[in-house]
């Protein structure tokens, strides 16, 4: 998998530069314990907590020890699966952390809904800004009228639906009227 490949699979971080790009450069992503954990457990977990299950194992040795050298040694981490059952992971870093058992449970539902926030800024769509009658006429299509009847009830020729139409498919990325109506409706245009 290239760096690419992986960066894409994180949905926001704010690493040194220097260290995201000798992550994802080297393949830490493979060696690091925290993903380790991240894929096998629920329960959030100290990084430091990990330290025995990988003492003696080089790789993850070094992602660990190189992570201290951008003052990221020391983390948090929250495990969480996503709605297509995708593991995924939420975590603090620093040069120390010292998260008491009670503040553990806090931390999680902040992880929580930060990583919702992030993955709905990465995942929806900018807003599509139509015009009233593109507007109207979506409307009617969302409803199963054909391009004459959309000319009827609005008084406009059946040529002028089917250009408006494409334009509607155009904005909406869609390939046809079906999906044209499926995207408007993801989008809250239309009722």
């Amino acid at each position: 998998m290239s760096a690419e490949q992986q960066i894409s699979n994180v949905v926001l971080h704010r690493w040194p530069k220097a260290w995201s790009e000798r992550y994802f450069t080297q393949g830490y992503l493979f060696d690091d314990p925290t993903i380790q954990r991240v894929n096998t457990s629920t329960e959030p977990f100290l990084w430091s907590e990990l330290e025995p299950s990988y003492r003696n194992t080089p790789a993850p040795t070094r992602v660990m020890g190189e992570a201290r050298e951008f003052n990221l040694g020391c983390g948090f981490t929250v495990p969480m699966i996503t709605l297509d059952g995708q593991a995924a992971g939420f975590s603090l870093a620093s040069e120390r952390a010292d998260v008491p058992p009670k503040v553990r449970r806090q931390l999680q539902l902040i992880a929580m809904h930060a990583f919702a926030r992030a993955l709905a800024q990465k995942y929806n769509p900018a807003p599509v800004n139509l015009t009233p009658r593109e507007m109207d006429i979506l409307q009617w299509m969302a409803e199963g009228k054909s391009d004459w009847e959309i000319g009827v009830i609005l008084k406009v020729s059946e040529h002028f639906v089917d250009k408006i139409a494409r334009q509607l498919r155009a904005k909406l990325n869609a390939t046809n009227r079906t999906q044209t109506a499926a995207t408007a409706l993801r989008h809250n245009l239309i009722r």
